[in-house]
């Protein structure tokens, strides 16, 4: 599908500021997106997806973990020519693969694909990429609750935080998950952050646990996160949270009659697991590599393991790019659409 010039020469960076929403015509049908999920989907767009619609190549891939059996630059050169994009989610695992990681930057970043490092525990990590965060473009970062516990973990965490922001023009994302205890310190932690260069702090909300109930929030801390967000709205070290602040956790996204059945996500935005492509990574799927997953070393044969994805699904963690999805694909019923930004 073809994207209106005046929305194909907006960079992501200008989606994020802008946070716009999407009107999708054909005719007299109309459909609007909202929330075009600029954050979600960065550094890619939405619209790197609805282009994609007819062809549907894989433009995203995720690693969540890495196997020195591979032979990865056979693998993208071969397999994965219309990437756009690479997420690596690093953790403690990473640490005696590290020379794989740095080999497959370099390999990235010389072919202009957008690089994304993941970091779930900064302080497991360090400074062991500290020479290759002038190639990584986009730094998502999780903090976990620190603050007022552990000064050294959280100076610890500051200093190597510091470093990526010194060696590097990537956009950097700190996360945190909504913390009862630690609410009132979310300001302290944004001046810092705002000292460091970080871009975003955001306060999101965890799943629920399993076999957890949902805890509800007292109505003085969404106050405060929402005099926050208003307070600290602007892009340079811009603050956000979630809509609905009366839980403390999210539920758990189980598909119903109001959703799509289709996954455009397995097929655009796959997950390799050292030596499997996998549709995705709910519990379903990541807990049974073997009767879900491709080898790498029979990838051809993955679209036909997967097409039954979507149709037999209970739950999904790409629920908003497959139903958005569905509704563009729907409403251009093979034919062409026009889309403007509000």
């Amino acid at each position: 599908m073809k994207i209106p010039q005046e929305i194909r020469t907006l960079s992501t960076y200008d989606l994020l500021v802008e946070s716009p929403s999407l009107i999708v015509k054909n005719g007299n049908k109309k459909f609007t997106l909202d929330n075009i999920q600029t954050l979600y989907l960065y550094p890619l767009s939405i619209f790197d997806y609805i282009s994609n619609l007819d062809n549907q190549y894989i433009i995203k891939l995720t690693f969540l973990s890495l196997d020195r059996d591979i032979d990865y630059d056979f693998l993208f050169m071969n397999h994965f020519k219309k990437l756009k994009n690479v997420e690596f989610i690093i953790d403690h695992t990473y640490l005696d693969k590290i020379d794989i990681l740095k080999n497959l930057i370099n390999l990235l970043y010389n072919n202009n694909i957008k690089i994304t490092l993941t970091i779930n525990n900064l302080l497991e990590v360090k400074d062991l990429l500290k020479d290759y965060y002038e190639k990584i473009t986009y730094f998502k970062i999780y903090m976990l609750n620190l603050i007022n516990k552990d000064n050294d973990n959280e100076s610890n965490f500051y200093k190597y935080l510091s470093m990526i922001s010194n060696n590097s023009s990537g956009l950097i994302h700190v996360k945190t998950y909504i913390s009862i205890d630690e609410y009132l310190y979310y300001e302290d932690t944004l001046k810092q952050l705002k000292k460091l260069g970080v871009d975003i702090f955001q306060v999101s909300k965890e799943l629920i646990p399993l076999n957890k109930k949902n805890i509800n929030l007292d109505c003085s801390i969404e106050k405060h996160i929402r005099i926050l967000e208003k307070k600290y709205n602007k892009f340079n070290t811009k603050f956000i949270s979630v809509k609905d602040l009366s839980t403390l956790y999210y539920p758990r996204f189980e598909l119903d009659e109001r959703n799509k059945r289709k996954c455009y996500a397995c097929l655009m935005k796959p997950y390799i697991d050292g030596k499997y492509l996998i549709p995705c990574k709910v519990n379903k799927i990541i807990n049974n590599e073997d009767k879900y997953g491709t080898s790498l070393e029979s990838i051809y044969k993955y679209k036909d393991k997967i097409k039954n994805i979507g149709d037999a699904c209970s739950d999904c963690a790409s629920i908003f790019e497959n139903d958005s999805l569905g509704s563009i694909s729907e409403l251009s019923n093979g034919g062409s659409i026009e889309m403007e930004l509000l």
